[in-house]
């Protein structure tokens, strides 16, 4: 367990300087694409697909963040009033259904880049394989299958957590 949680904080941390990264390189080029455009009257035209590259990834890497920070939307209003044994089992249907679909579009994921890879269809201006962007789900759906197991393992997703959470039976 102490080297899946080693793995799940190392993972964590790449996945969040990778999406720093990415949405930093994004906001420079696009920006250097409007000035070029309006000021010099010049586009770029490796920018889009570049950008659209890159908005892909940060998505998905993203998606990733939210999970292992526990910051996508719940609602959690039934949970917060069940024992926790009632709690502990939902949390577990809940997490096989997680795995379960990111099992089924990692592997669509995978296959769509495979069948790009194979055609060789690439991007007009930059000449690079559409496989890049597509590669972003599969890569995405192992990392959340990482955490969503760490989570699961160690009981830290039974919990809600965040800034301003209050479990429901708590407020008088």
């Amino acid at each position: 367990m102490h080297v899946l949680h080693i793995v799940n904080d190392a993972l964590a941390a790449v996945v969040r300087l990778i999406t720093g990264v990415f949405t930093a390189l994004l906001v420079v080029i696009v920006t250097s694409n409007v000035f070029a455009r309006y000021v010099l009257r010049v586009g770029l035209p490796w920018v889009e697909e570049l950008s659209r590259i890159l908005f892909v990834w940060v998505v998905f890497l993203g998606a990733c963040v939210a999970l292992q920070e526990r910051g996508h939307l719940a609602i959690t209003f039934v949970v917060d009033r069940l024992p926790p044994r009632g709690r502990k089992l939902l949390v577990w249907v809940t997490n096989a259904l997680t795995a379960a679909f990111l099992v089924a579009i990692g592997l669509a994921g995978w296959q769509l880049v495979t069948s790009t890879l194979d055609f060789g269809t690439r991007t007009p201006a930059m000449r690079v394989s559409l496989a890049w962007g597509f590669a972003s789900v599969p890569v995405a759906a192992v990392i959340m299958l990482v955490t969503l197991v760490t989570q699961t393992l160690d009981g830290s997703d039974e919990q809600p957590r965040g800034p301003g959470h209050e479990p429901s039976e708590q407020v008088t």
